[in-house]
């Protein structure tokens, strides 16, 4: 009876055991696919946020000029059609060149609006101008009545996209508005970076036709989606484009015939869902779009292969299916002991086999979760850190600060107005250099990091350098001296040896000051050529000296001017050296400067 009422209890535990395996995996499946939702959203909200600030500093250094305002206010008092038309040709000879190097930095519209809402001048349609907008455009209309800038989604006459909408004044008199367009194309071309995820993007059919022009209908196809949704000409076709073993247009024709997603199309709603297509598993995510007026207006479609996602399942299935199995030979061995009690013995032994083999399970079961969390905390971790959307943006910013750099070295004499813009430069150059030593670093990490060494001549790649840092050496006033021989040959990678020089030309820099020098010059012997890069700044004591053969991401000292660091410059630099076999050395004194030392082994060709 002891042994019936044992059986009876292990068979209550593993039922137990199961139903929590299932609670736990329930949460574990919801959470997962939450969190690729939340990605999606994050990603968007961040794309469109980087790009408010150059938008904004476009409007208030170019496109508020009196000479462009003054264009507008004219345009507001004038009845004459004929002087009409040539204010606008005249706005359009004075913002066509700066239009055509917005696009190249994928902003898709520039657009002028008068004061009463009329379209004065679309650089992306310059024939079409003086057509009313108010019924139209809520955005201009809301700018224009309360004087005050907004952006959000909105579907135009032409074309949609996302709207940065500013109020112009002339005098302190308001006479209209400008909007700058960032296309969805270029927000999906952003977010696709350096992410497995494709994207697609539909709009109802319904807002289309109520807003375009009848001539500007052929920027639209059927989505395979939805007959509900079109989808824009102007965005790449992706129907073709594999995610994984399938086609965008086999995964979306799938979803077009699931129950579950064409009730969340029909309800405007979002979220994650896994799609089973060709025996393999694809996240779907649905982010609605929503315009300026809060309205639904279309999705952005993420179509993403996961195996982890079929692993997670399998593994709970199999460990489902055995405890069910356990569970069943449990009954049957309950039922063998009331009808035959000389098989005792026998059936204990069992017991405790299939014990030891839940226990066994139980443990694979532990050590793969914990595997799990530990594989998407590092992917987190490293994707809160360097995302989808950084680098293109940062480089658009680079771009953008040089050009407002030169226009004001051109225009302007103003001290404060050179220094801001200065500033600006050198801000945006410090981003871009630290995200690129944060992507060196991860793929260091990760081990994904690719070695490509051939021969080259390190002096062009010096000079290189150099320029890049100029505005930072000629702010310090801070000379740049290149000694090396043109004709030296090294055998290294070439992406590799510039990161490495400008980390270490950035770190001098950094800790020298005004009048000091920096000078990179070579060395050889029989088995290295060495690469010195030598300043005569504030110098390292011997106890930070000590340290830095520890060195560790993070660590970092203020410059001479209180500049901060990541500490990731001398990390790397000592990282790349032995992927080259070689070495690295570093010599300092207090007030008399530092020398570092790269020693390249010679290559027997």
């Amino acid at each position: 009876m002891k042994r019936l009422l044992s059986i009876l209890f292990v068979i209550t535990v593993l039922g137990l055991s199961s139903f929590v395996i299932y609670k736990l995996f329930t949460e574990r499946y919801t959470q997962y696919l939450a969190n690729i939702n939340e990605r999606t959203i994050t990603g968007f909200d961040k794309v469109t946020q980087t790009y408010t600030i150059p938008a904004r500093l476009l409007m208030e250094t170019i496109l508020s000029s009196d000479d462009i305002t003054h264009l507008l206010f004219e345009a507001n008092r004038t009845k004459d059609p004929i002087y009409f038309a040539r204010l606008h040709d005249i706005l359009y000879s004075k913002t066509s060149a700066f239009y055509e190097k917005l696009q190249k930095h994928q902003y898709r519209q520039l657009h002028f609006h008068l004061k009463d809402n009329r379209s004065f001048l679309r650089l992306h349609r310059v024939d079409k101008f003086g057509d009313d907008l108010s019924d139209f455009r809520p955005t201009v209309k809301a700018v224009n009545k309360t004087q005050k800038s907004v952006f959000g989604f909105e579907e135009g006459r032409i074309f949609n996209g996302f709207r940065y909408v500013y109020p112009l004044f002339y005098k302190n008199e308001h006479v209209g508005s400008v909007e700058i367009s960032l296309s969805i194309q270029a927000i999906i071309d952003i977010m696709e970076i350096k992410s497995e995820t494709k994207y697609d993007f539909v709009l109802l059919r319904d807002v289309v036709y109520n807003k375009l022009f009848q001539d500007e209908l052929h920027n639209y196809r059927e989505s395979i989606l939805n007959p509900d949704y079109l989808s824009d000409t102007f965005i790449e076709n992706v129907d073709t484009v594999k995610v994984g073993e399938s086609t965008i247009g086999e995964i979306t024709s799938r979803i077009s015939k699931n129950e579950t997603l064409k009730n969340v199309l029909s309800k405007h709603e979002g979220g994650a869902y896994p799609v089973q297509v060709n025996s393999k598993t694809y996240v779907i995510t649905l982010f609605p779009i929503i315009n300026f007026e809060k309205n639904h207006v279309g999705y952005l479609i993420g179509f993403q292969e996961d195996d982890q996602l079929s692993v997670t399942f399998y593994t709970f299935l199999t460990i489902f299916i055995s405890n069910l199995i356990i569970i069943g030979l449990g009954v049957f061995i309950a039922a063998m002991l009331v009808n035959s009690k000389n098989k005792s013995e026998r059936i204990t032994n069992l017991l405790l086999e299939q014990n030891h083999e839940i226990e066994r399970l139980n443990e694979d079961l532990k050590r793969s979760n914990h595997k799990l969390k530990r594989a998407n905390k590092a992917k987190d971790q490293f994707f809160s850190i360097i995302s989808h959307d950084l680098r293109n943006p940062i480089a658009a910013l680079v771009s953008l600060s040089q050009l407002l750099y030169e226009y004001v070295q051109k225009s302007f004499k103003d001290n404060d107005l050179t220094s801001f813009a200065t500033h600006i430069k050198m801000g945006t150059q410090k981003s871009q250099e630290l995200l690129e030593n944060l992507l060196d670093w991860s793929r260091t990490q990760q081990e994904t990091i690719r070695f490509n060494p051939d021969f080259l001549k390190p002096f062009g790649l010096i000079d290189e350098v150099f320029e890049e840092l100029s505005v930072i050496a000629h702010n310090k006033e801070i000379e740049l001296r290149n000694e090396l021989s043109p004709e030296i040959q090294l055998f290294a990678d070439l992406n590799m040896f510039r990161s490495m020089i400008r980390n270490l030309v950035s770190n001098s820099l950094k800790f020298s000051q005004k009048g000091d020098f920096i000078t990179v010059y070579q060395d050889s012997d029989e088995r290295f050529i060495t690469i010195y890069v030598k300043d005569n700044g504030i110098g390292i004591s011997d106890e930070k000296l000590h340290h830095l053969n520890d060195v560790q991401p993070l660590d970092s000292t203020d410059g001479t001017m209180s500049e901060k660091g990541s500490g990731l410059g001398l990390y790397l630099v000592k990282e790349f050296i032995h992927f080259h076999k070689g070495e690295f050395l570093i010599e300092s004194e207090i007030t008399i400067g530092t020398r570092i030392a790269l020693k390249f082994p010679i290559h027997q060709t």
